[in-house]
């Protein structure tokens, strides 16, 4: 389950804030959760096969509880440990984004699954479910483990550098830095991916490693109306399209490949509800043997969220994504965060 930036703006007065069960000595500890139900109905078409999955209307799970401790080791430095155990109840829960580490007026070091600093570029990533690809990482990423170093100067930049290990002898490692400059009404950050080859060149799953950087940018144009933008460039970063969900009945994607991305993205708050839509574009140019590719991934949403209580957002959304000489994928998803 992925949301993230404003979509979680209306979920922050209550789900953000851990439940404190533990605060004493300078040791704290604190959980948090949520339980996210949702109804979906997609359909999937391959173009080259002509072959179609459509999804009936079926009801999805998803739940995690976040465990988060810290403690003292002197007035300015303190030790910091936390972990998820999710599960979307069909199958044993697992552990997830399990982190630690040190932090104070010098910043914070995490080890584990740090995330990675090329995240400052999701600006135009506004929707609660819907597939996102205006910002395309190397398909390494989600499963790096690593080390970051996240520090703020001068009051509103933010910069970010991490390290994310691979335990294969012929898998080679990634990095990324990024510098996020913000204001009560302007955002800007700019961002560099370096992800390293995947296995042997004489493997059949060889994936070359390569490059990316790109530039987001956010604006509260007036009162409770959000706008953003990003741009990258980017080669050798792995398959990318649009997996379908829930639905896997045909895959749309590009193969290895280098081009450039773009989002637009757009979202009003209203009281309690927030209307909202993007439109994301990837231009793939050419494989990454060289191969002339010219194809373009065109995607966009529209949604509308409300919250019901401080811990409780409902949310509709319809999403459509067409990858050129491979298929198209359109879903409505109608959902709820249950958060304490």
């Amino acid at each position: 389950m992925k949301k993230t930036l404003v979509a979680l703006a209306i979920l922050a007065a209550g789900s953000a804030n851990a439940f404190e069960l533990y605060n004493q000595d300078g040791t704290s500890v604190a959980v948090k959760g949520e339980v996210d139900l949702y109804v979906q109905t997609s359909e999937v078409k391959d173009d080259a096969t002509g072959d179609t999955s459509k999804e009936n209307a079926h009801i999805y799970t998803w739940a995690y509880a976040q465990i988060d401790f810290e403690h003292a080791l002197n007035d300015d430095v303190a030790v910091f440990g936390s972990f998820e155990i999710e599960g979307d109840g069909n199958s044993a829960a697992k552990f997830d984004d399990v982190v630690g580490g040190f932090k104070g007026d010098f910043g914070k070091l995490s080890i584990g699954e740090t995330g990675s600093s090329y995240g400052a570029l999701e600006k135009a990533e506004v929707s609660n479910e819907q597939a996102e690809f205006d910002v395309v990482y190397n398909s390494s990423e989600s499963a790096g483990k690593g080390i970051r170093f996240e520090t703020t100067v001068a009051e509103n930049l933010a910069l970010s550098a991490d390290f994310q290990t691979r335990a294969d002898e012929d898998d080679d490692a990634n990095y990324a830095v990024s510098a996020d400059y913000a204001t009560d009404a302007f955002s800007v950050a700019v961002a560099y991916l370096a992800s390293g080859d995947q296995g042997k060149k004489t493997d059949a799953d060889y994936v070359e490693g390569g490059s990316a950087y790109g530039i987001s940018a956010s604006l509260d144009v007036v009162e409770n109306l959000y706008l953003a933008a990003t741009y990258t460039k980017y080669d050798g970063q792995g398959e990318v399209g649009v997996s379908g969900g829930n639905n896997d009945g045909v895959k749309l994607e590009f193969a290895n490949h280098e081009g450039t991305s773009m989002g637009l993205a757009a979202a009003y708050t209203i009281d309690k509800a927030r209307i909202y839509a993007a439109y994301h574009q990837v231009q793939a140019d050419k494989l990454a043997d060289g191969t002339k590719l010219d194809a373009t991934a065109t995607g966009y949403y529209v949604g509308a969220d409300y919250a019901v209580h401080s811990n409780v957002t409902a949310y509709l959304e319809y999403g459509a994504a067409d990858i050129e000489k491979v298929g198209d994928y359109s879903n409505v998803i109608a959902g709820m965060y249950i958060a304490f």
